[in-house]
């Protein structure tokens, strides 16, 4: 085997986490996707694992590569909890020393989905009939996330509207409070809200809705617009002054038990052709000098549900928490897994669905990596590369056209050139299985 060419440093990728493989040969199918196939004297790469996931003619992470990157900063936050990340250096992580400080929210609302109010007006005054939350500890090793307390407010003067084709499910957690407007404002405010001195911890906010999340917290007296989307500052901060600023915590990293092939699956690269630094650590750079001069505590925010469309690797019509709760396997109290399909989502709670939001998390960061995981979750997705959900869209027209092409050179065809495609599935919604890592023929000379 040839020397390889000079190494990459880690901080030039958006992602590097950990993936389990089980034998060799697994390994060797994966390292094949990685073979470029992109025309001579063109930087970008034409991979078949990253060739969608870049963009711009060249090796610059595309949305979709940058979903991908977030979605493995949750399992890095997960294994460091767990002590499961050794030596740090590996992953181009340096978490900040205060993370065992960091507070754990979930917070889920209902909106009236009856309201015929224009898009504006529906933006400006949101029709809030519940909200909920969960406030939950940072994994400790040997567990996964543990909820500490659950609560679900009801908004008074909404509490005669409810949802067409579904019902109000029951508090499964506690007592429901029927509060006014005001107070249920004062009350995620107070949750919310970092004081402008004190020495509140930092908080991350995960939640899953789709429909107008900024104009909903606003409505409720929260400005989201300063949170950081993502963790990224959480795993690389740049400002160690604000780390000291903040309650300390040294984590324990004693490497665990080393298992066969652990590897480093890899996130897209980030900028051109070898550029001297990533522009990530600059945006958190600027994040963190924010906070310092405003002496808030830092407010980080996790959507969710888009965890759950990067996985499937699908656009999401079909709608709904408990829905994608139960595609995961969640195991909750609330889900009655006896019912039809057709009816275990027609129903809604928002505390019930803050607790949802925080377990699909849990399953989808403690997992193998993002591409595995679907693959152990849904064998029949292997043949595509995504999920089937037989209530999604259909296919656009330009996809249709696009297959109608398949002729065409697979080097010469950019699927960032068109919208995501959404496969028509099979009888019973599923297809075979096929292995996403075979490739008919493995290059030795890397």
């Amino acid at each position: 085997m040839r020397n390889p060419k000079a190494p990459w440093l880690s901080t030039r990728f958006v992602s590097l986490s950990p993936i389990q493989f089980d034998t060799f040969n697994d390994f060797k199918k994966k390292l094949g996707t990685y073979n470029s196939k992109k025309p001579k004297g063109q930087p970008r790469d034409r991979s078949k694992a990253n060739t969608q996931y870049t963009t711009n003619g060249n090796s610059e992470s595309s949305e979709k590569g940058l979903s991908r990157g977030s979605f493995e900063h949750q399992r890095l936050l997960y294994m460091f909890a767990q002590g499961g990340l050794y030596p740090l250096s590996h992953f181009a992580i340096s978490p900040v020393p205060w993370l065992e400080n960091l507070r754990i929210i979930s917070f889920a609302y209902n909106l009236w989905e009856a309201d015929d109010r224009t898009r504006m007006k529906r933006e400006r005054d949101p029709k809030i009939l519940d909200v909920g939350w969960t406030e939950y500890a940072l994994p400790p090793r040997g567990s996964g996330l543990t909820a500490i307390s659950t609560v679900h407010l009801r908004i008074k003067e909404n509490s005669v509207l409810g949802n067409p084709g579904r019902k109000k499910q029951a508090f499964a957690f506690g007592d429901t409070e029927v509060l006014s407007k005001e107070d249920v404002t004062a009350r995620v405010r107070q949750l919310l809200v970092p004081p402008k001195e004190g020495t509140r911890s930092p908080l991350l906010v995960l939640f899953a809705n789709k429909d107008f999340p900024k104009e909903v917290f606003a409505s409720l007296g929260v400005d989201s617009s300063y949170w950081h989307k993502g963790i990224e500052p959480i795993l690389r901060p740049m400002n160690s002054t604000v780390s000291r600023d903040l309650p300390s915590f040294s984590p324990d990293n004693r490497p665990g038990s080393s298992k066969y092939g652990r590897s480093r699956s890899r996130s897209p690269v980030k900028g051109g052709k070898f550029p001297p630094r990533r522009s990530s650590p600059v945006r958190s750079s600027a994040f963190w000098d924010d906070h310092k001069r405003e002496k808030t505590s830092p407010v980080f925010s996790v959507d969710v549900r888009g965890m759950f469309s990067t996985m499937t690797n699908r656009n999401l019509t079909h709608d709904f928490v408990i829905d994608h709760a139960i595609s995961l396997g969640v195991p909750d109290v609330i889900l009655d897994m006896d019912a039809p399909v057709e009816k275990r989502d027609k129903v809604w709670c928002a505390g019930n669905e803050s607790r949802l939001i925080g377990n699909m998390w849990n399953a989808m960061a403690s997992g193998n990596a993002i591409d595995d995981q679907r693959l152990t979750r849904w064998p029949s997705s292997g043949q595509t590369g995504m999920v089937v959900d037989e209530r999604d869209t259909v296919e656009p027209e330009e996809i249709k056209q696009e297959s109608k092409d398949s002729d065409s050179d697979d080097s010469e065809r950019d699927p960032n050139d068109y919208g995501q495609p959404v496969s028509t599935p099979q009888a019973g919604g599923c297809q075979n299985s096929k292995d996403p890592y075979d490739e008919d023929v493995f290059e030795d000379d890397w």
